[in-house]
């Protein structure tokens, strides 16, 4: 037991079988997972967990464990690791005769290995410790009277009044626990997940531009030393701390997918302020939609070009619905179109919500706000009453003519 790092930060330990138990302080608590992970070279994930802070009964000593402290504590959170070569808890995926399966020499990883970790917290009460020698009877009727003023003081959300400190008994598994796999650092340190932190360096990595692979290597080479700068030193070979190739596209991939997909209407609120910066003349128009107090989505646009051509040449206007291209998300594109001596140029464009007069007679008035000169003679669009109801209702009364 002494031959391991990662004993050395659990106190009071015990041996339970195949397993060392004992009392790890929190703040140790990750370094010493990241110890045995290292020192076993075995991965684990968590299969269950939950709480037993509803539990009523008030606790002195730890199964297993020779000692009476005399310090009373009550379960709290607790979680369970099994080991990623575990039992198989989930179908594996049946495919038919006519379907195209791919070949897989390894359906999966998992081969009933029966190695898990415990990790239970202890919310213990130093100020309630039993400490004078006394008999047994007298020992049972303090532990009652202690037990029945901790009971008393803990509150309908589990707090307690009484001052109270948490602690983690922890439950690792030897090499003796594991089976039906290798626990060679050659095969078993291959097969491991890339360490949770490297991922977390690799992804900030990848914020600030970097995708070089060896200066990559360099900078996690130098954050390895860092994380585990308090323990265990992983071998050369391990996965989890110097991953292939693969891994780390695999990573940085992710990494820019998850950060390019964030909240579009952030994004495109972001990418306008800095058109207008760019550009203070260029208008921008985004009004994200709101369900709740009725307001509708608004987009528009029109650059300084475009709104120098309107005012030379608006006189006649076309106004162009794309129907049936942006309709499957709800969202229907107009165009506001004026004929120049060369060809036709649009002059402004919005996206909204519906296509009823109300709708594009708001799109319109913004536009007209945008564009004091604007009045046009003649509105030139196709046979709808929408537009032809919202073109007189903006402007001067035009003349309506009909496109094919």
């Amino acid at each position: 037991m002494a031959a391991f790092e990662f004993a050395k930060k659990i106190s009071n330990k015990f041996v339970r079988g195949n397993y060392i138990c004992g009392i790890v302080d929190p703040p140790d608590l990750k370094q010493c997972l990241l110890d045995h992970s290292i020192e076993t070279c075995c991965s684990f994930s968590v299969r269950d967990s939950g709480s037993r802070s509803e539990e009523t009964k008030v606790f002195y000593k730890i199964k297993g464990e020779e000692i009476d402290h005399g310090v009373p504590f009550v379960h709290g959170d607790f979680i369970r690791l099994d080991c990623r070569k575990g039992p198989l808890y989930y179908k594996l995926k049946s495919s038919t005769d006519e379907e195209v399966v791919r070949f897989r020499a390894q359906t999966t990883l998992k081969c009933d290995c029966p190695a898990t970790i415990l990790i239970h917290e202890l919310k213990i009460f130093p100020q309630e410790k039993i400490t004078a020698p006394m008999g047994v009877n007298r020992k049972k009727s303090a532990r009652a009277s202690s037990s029945a003023k901790i009971m008393a003081s803990k509150n309908s959300d589990g707090s307690y009044n009484l001052p109270w400190e948490s602690i983690f008994f922890v439950e690792l598994p030897l090499h003796d626990a594991h089976e039906n796999h290798s626990l060679s650092p050659d095969v078993a340190g291959f097969s491991q997940r890339v360490n949770y932190d490297v991922k977390m360096e690799f992804k900030e990595m990848e914020a600030m531009g970097v995708k070089d692979i060896d200066i990559l290597r360099a900078f996690i080479a130098k954050a390895t030393k860092n994380i585990c700068s308090n323990g265990v030193q992983p071998p050369l070979n391990s996965r989890a701390f110097d991953p292939p190739d693969k891994d780390i596209y695999n990573i940085l991939q992710a990494a820019k997918k998850a950060r390019e997909s964030g909240n579009d209407e952030d994004k495109l609120t972001e990418t306008l302020n800095t058109y207008c910066l760019r550009d203070p003349e260029n208008k921008y128009i985004y009004r994200p939609a709101n369900r709740a107090t009725g307001v509708k989505f608004l987009f528009m646009s029109q650059e300084k070009w475009q709104k120098d051509l309107l005012e030379i040449y608006g006189d006649v206007i076309l106004i162009d619905s794309t129907f049936n291209t942006t309709d499957k998300r709800n969202q229907y594109l107009f165009l506001v179109v004026v004929r120049t001596r060369l060809d036709y140029q649009v002059v402004a464009q919005f996206l909204v919500e519906n296509q009823d007069s109300a709708t594009i007679s708001e799109a319109l008035d913004i536009l007209k706000t945008r564009n004091p000169f604007l009045r046009p003679k003649f509105v030139v669009a196709v046979y709808a009453e929408a537009i032809h109801n919202a073109a007189k209702e903006c402007f001067d009364d035009p003349q309506i003519l009909l496109t094919s």
